[in-house]
């Protein structure tokens, strides 16, 4: 690389080469530049006896990255791919001068150039894909042995009773810089592999720990879990993804479902209204206790009785049926539109041994906490059945993925949450969702999280990913004991800002003597292999002067 003549290309726009004057002479050399650097990274996928890069090993690659889940077949990278196809001819490889276009064009401009009939039949393509995505998720029993999410699955093919229109341009577009993000080496989690090997290194010691925890005592059904029952799932912001363990089997959300109870109440009635009926500041109390703050309100929207009191404020005044719609359809699409589980004999069993809830409710009522007017066995009725609803670690991953990214879903770019909201809602969970240790969680782990009696957390880190994990047994303050320990394990091991994304986020090891470690335990696996996308540094160093 270092024979590569390095250019000041600060002033020039690469989109726009028209913005400033370039001399002949000039304007050559930046696009030999150009070709010189892209070439070896080109090299670097392998061409075949064509010249061009097989679109199949490109597939593969960026499965390698975690961009291509066993789900994933309406992902944007199945998009990108399409995009890839039709711009080969329908030829199985990519030359090099569409694989330039492609990573230093604008994507806008790529789209421009793609006739009308061609992105109709990506869209058809696209959204029967989606519509095989969004079945129900697997109930396969768990176990304790992790495996990636990359999947080899294709596009699904088109499905004519869909309309073209329902996917825009904007989508093509999203999933086009995606991929010239992973081309470039920019991803938020560029070294894939390395992050999955030590997310499995980080589960052998959080299992080697000594576990001193105890099964959910309430409700009574949450007692038939497993003790061995153990998922992890990862969801960057870029869409990447690990799943571990018991990924895909559906697990009860219980006091995790406060989170989307608030999102929901503020929704409708604004931040100021909702903190006239909860507080916002963290409790000693347990999660439990028929407490209330000097003000004579709940300390915080997720503990019982915030919870309680935030559930009476979401659309009272529908019926009880379009009121759990509601939390439906908005738990759906912050798990990236997939379809989830409604336990009615959880239900049933916290209905059944709800008196310590039904006497908080009592209690709000007599201090004036609900607004008139309420129902309150409707809003007790409500928390209960919102904490039946059950979904995947893979699902839920993608809802704190969501939050994670300024509410902006990582799968289809949606805007699910308004920014403001998931700002203000991040906050209270960094002090307030996890029940008594709040405090040490804030001090050791320093991330955004929520916790629920069924041995579920979800861990927010701004800017760059969403974390689901589920272990029933739970430590004195009900939280998941292995779930703490396997986040306070995580942040000695990776720079994670939960207070807020850097202006560049992206993954980095808290210390070079971590990331040795790290790296010489990768390299005993075998069947790690990185991925041929990722540039090497120098490539992405030299690439960067001269791309935007």
């Amino acid at each position: 690389m270092s024979s590569i003549p390095r250019l000041d290309m600060s002033t020039v726009s690469s989109r726009d080469p028209t913005s400033v004057f370039l001399s002949p002479r000039l304007e050559q050399a930046a696009l030999s530049l150009h070709d010189q650097v892209l070439k070896q990274q080109f090299a670097l996928l392998q061409p075949d006896h064509t010249g061009g890069v097989p679109l199949e090993r490109v597939r593969v690659e960026l499965a390698k990255l975690g961009l291509m889940t066993a789900a994933g077949s309406g992902s944007p990278m199945a998009l990108a791919l399409e995009v890839l196809r039709h711009l080969s001819g329908g030829k199985p490889y990519l030359l090099f001068d569409q694989y330039r276009a492609l990573l230093l064009d604008d994507s806008l401009a790529i789209i421009s150039g793609l006739p009308h009939t061609v992105l109709n039949a990506i869209s058809h393509s696209l959204l029967g894909a989606a519509s095989a995505a969004s079945a129900p998720a697997s109930t396969a029993s768990c176990s304790t042995s992790s495996s990636s999410s990359s999947s080899s699955s294709s596009s699904s093919s088109s499905s004519s009773s869909l309309s073209p229109s329902m996917v825009d341009h904007a989508q093509v577009r999203r999933a086009l810089r995606l991929l010239q993000r992973v081309f470039r080496g920019q991803l938020v989690v560029a070294h894939w592999h390395r992050f999955c090997s030590t997310i499995r290194l980080l589960l052998e010691r959080t299992l080697a720990t000594p576990l001193r925890a105890r099964l959910a005592q309430f409700p009574p059904m949450l007692q038939r879990a497993s003790i061995d029952a153990l998922a992890i799932s990862v969801c960057t912001v870029d869409g990447q993804r690990y799943n571990a363990g018991c990924a895909s089997s559906p697990v009860p959300l219980q006091a995790c479902s406060s989170v989307l109870a608030y999102l929901l109440a503020c929704d409708q009635h604004g931040t100021d209204f909702v903190h006239s009926v909860v507080g916002h500041q963290p409790s000693d109390q347990p999660y439990d206790a028929v407490v209330l703050n000097n003000n004579q309100r709940p300390h915080n929207p997720f503990s019982n009785a915030g919870s309680i009191a935030t559930c009476s404020l979401v659309r009272p005044e529908v019926s009880p049926a379009r009121r759990v719609s509601t939390f439906t359809r908005a738990l759906e699409e912050l798990c990236g539109g997939t379809r989830v589980n409604f336990n009615r004999p959880l239900y049933l069993s916290e209905k059944e041994h709800g008196d310590a809830n039904f006497s908080l409710a009592y209690h709000m009522r007599r201090n004036g906490v609900f607004p008139d007017p309420t129902q309150l066995e409707s809003a007790v009725d409500f928390y209960f059945q919102i904490n039946a609803f059950e979904a995947s670690c893979d699902q839920l991953s993608i809802f704190a993925a969501t939050l994670a990214n300024g509410g902006v879903s990582p799968l289809n770019g949606n805007q699910v949450v308004a920014p403001e909201l998931v700002n203000n809602t991040c906050k209270l969970l960094y002090s307030c969702g996890m029940n008594q240790l709040a405090g040490e969680w804030a001090f050791k782990v320093g991330l955004p999280a929520k916790s629920g009696a069924s041995g579920l957390l979800l861990v927010i880190v701004p800017g760059l990913m969403g974390i689901a994990f589920y272990s029933p047994p739970l430590d004195a303050y009900g939280n998941s004991a292995r779930g703490v320990e396997f986040c306070r394990l995580l942040t000695q091991t990776f720079q994670m800002n939960g207070l807020g994304p850097t202006s560049q986020p992206s993954l980095h090891f808290r210390s070079a003597a971590t990331e040795n470690a790290v790296a010489a335990a990768v390299l005993r696996e075998s069947d790690v292999v990185p991925s041929a996308l990722l540039m090497r540094p120098e490539t992405a160093e030299t690439l960067q002067t001269v791309i935007p």
